[in-house]
């Protein structure tokens, strides 16, 4: 495997670990579901499990 595809999976899951931390925090700040920041990080975490799985 190269250093790209050694890199790439860990740091998916860094992010997608990040991005549900701020969802987290959003909500415990009381942002609601279709706040717009919590629909883009809901978002890019939908595109990255697509990325994870191709």
């Amino acid at each position: 495997m190269s250093i790209q595809g050694n890199t790439t999976a860990p740091l998916l899951a860094e992010v997608s670990e990040l991005l549900d931390a701020m969802i987290l925090e959003l909500e415990l700040r009381g942002c609601e579901a279709n706040h717009k920041l919590v629909k883009r990080a809901l978002i890019i975490q939908k595109q990255l499990k697509d990325l994870k799985e191709t």
